[in-house]
């Protein structure tokens, strides 16, 4: 791996990770842990999850005051609401929050289809898919 630092330790991790999860013949393959990404289908289906993100994102400190808990917990239905009202508009605005991701998934199933193809590696399309999904600094 051209981009992996000098030192064993790096090396073992790295060789750890492929044969734990990325080669075909791995203890858990792709094929156990990832779908083919879809346009129209969420990232997760994990219901769990998704709340969790919103509630640790809405949230700083490790013990928040209990107004402050109170409004993120009341926040978080609003929000679900509004999301599932903007799905369902015909035509969002073209900066919305909504086109923007369904634009990012098109180029994550683009890239898989070029995967698939042979027009790139494996690497490059989990490179090129965990770039597209990388945290934000709030």
């Amino acid at each position: 791996m051209s981009e992996l630092p000098e030192g064993d330790e790096y090396v073992e991790s790295a060789d750890y990770v492929c044969d734990t999860y990325i080669c075909e013949r791995a203890n858990f393959a792709p094929k156990i842990w990832a779908r083919e990404p879809e346009v129209d289908q969420p990232r997760t289906t994990n219901s769990a999850e998704g709340f969790h993100r919103q509630y640790n994102a809405s949230l700083t400190g490790h013990h928040p005051n209990i107004h402050v808990l109170n409004k993120c917990l009341l926040d978080i239905p609003a929000t679900t609401y509004t999301k599932f009202k903007s799905i369902a508009a015909e035509d969002p605005p073209s900066g919305h929050s909504i086109v923007l991701r369904r634009k990012k998934k098109e180029k994550v199933v683009e890239m898989y289809q070029s995967m698939l193809g042979g027009g790139c590696s494996i690497y490059s399309y989990l490179s090129f898919a965990g770039f597209q999904y990388s945290p934000v600094e709030l």
